[in-house]
């Protein structure tokens, strides 16, 4: 997703649904006298291009959001009819008086910034981070609002326990250094994520997290509660939240980043003096002794980074 705004805004999607019967309308019925229809236009090969959906509503943004709720319930119907990997690429908002000119765009993010890799030698033994790097990287590339929320939530546990831990070895070591204090949430960035209300005031993601811990027990279980009317509740995942669970994965993921790296800097200036004792320097001269070695039997090798 590293590329510029004008690419995803260009970029014409290329599949292999096919409209055998050419373009046609598809209605999708909620009961009593509530339907809506669609249109599933296709291109000169038969190809589905798009899915059109009218909607009336007061603000732009509106309309956006509904109209993804519905053709997300749309596909959702269409999962159990035809087998299809459809996820939408780009919502476009058109003109009430042309179907040609386009008033806003409701996409996928891309990451625009440049990234300046430089030369670097490498990297000591992840250790205690290894478990969150993972996660980290899995979810910031994921699309889904909702399982990147569970992996920021997952991450978050992960680096409670480094703190934990580095906690136990400062002690144990009688090292000298400075208490791990949680990170404060910047309400600017709070804010540009379209946060509001009494959710500026807080200071740390332990407010956050609790604030919306609703959202994580929704994604991970398919009924909120067990009894009471809890017992019946669940997430439509194709309905509106999905911007609600973007805001607040997004926050957390770079909240979480910012707690690696400040744990990372920890662990460099007070732990790894103690801990990276006796290691070895590893130089490009003499790479062939450093390559990945597949045991002859996987079944009785000893446990290490690859078995």
């Amino acid at each position: 997703m590293n590329c510029s705004l004008e690419d995803i805004l260009a970029f014409r999607p290329d599949n292999r649904v096919r409209l055998t019967d050419g373009q046609f309308s598809i209605w999708k019925h909620y009961g009593g006298n509530r339907a809506v229809f669609f249109d599933l236009r296709g291109d000169e090969t038969g190809n589905l291009t798009c899915i059109e959906v009218e909607v009336s509503a007061v603000k732009p943004e509106l309309a956006l959001a509904y109209a993804r709720a519905a053709v997300n319930q749309l596909l959702d119907s269409l999962t159990a009819t035809v087998p299809h990997p459809i996820v939408i690429q780009r919502l476009e908002l058109l003109s009430p008086g042309s179907n040609t000119d386009v008033l806003a765009y409701q996409i996928t993010m891309p990451h625009q910034l440049n990234t300046n890799l430089p030369r670097i030698g490498g990297f000591f033994p992840a250790g205690a981070f290894t478990g969150v790097e993972a996660v980290l990287r899995e979810a910031l590339t994921n699309p889904s609002p909702y399982y990147r929320l569970l992996l920021a939530y997952r991450g978050v546990e992960g680096t409670k326990r480094i703190h934990r831990e580095f906690a136990a070895f400062v002690k144990k070591h009688n090292v000298d250094a400075p208490v791990l204090e949680a990170l404060k949430l910047d309400r600017t960035e709070m804010a540009q994520h379209g946060f509001r209300g009494k959710v500026l005031e807080f200071e740390t993601l332990r407010q956050l997290i609790d604030e919306y811990e609703d959202l994580r027990d929704a994604a991970a279980h398919y009924f909120l509660g067990s009894r009471g009317s809890r017992a019946r509740q669940h997430l439509k995942f194709s309905s509106t939240l999905a911007l609600t669970y973007g805001r607040v994965s997004a926050l957390m993921l770079n909240q979480l980043r910012r707690e690696l790296v400040n744990l990372k800097e920890f662990h460099r200036c007070y732990m790894a003096p103690r801990t990276h004792v006796g290691m070895i320097l590893p130089m490009e001269a003499v790479r062939e002794r450093y390559v990945v070695v597949s045991p002859d039997d996987e079944a009785t090798a000893l446990p290490d980074e690859f078995n």
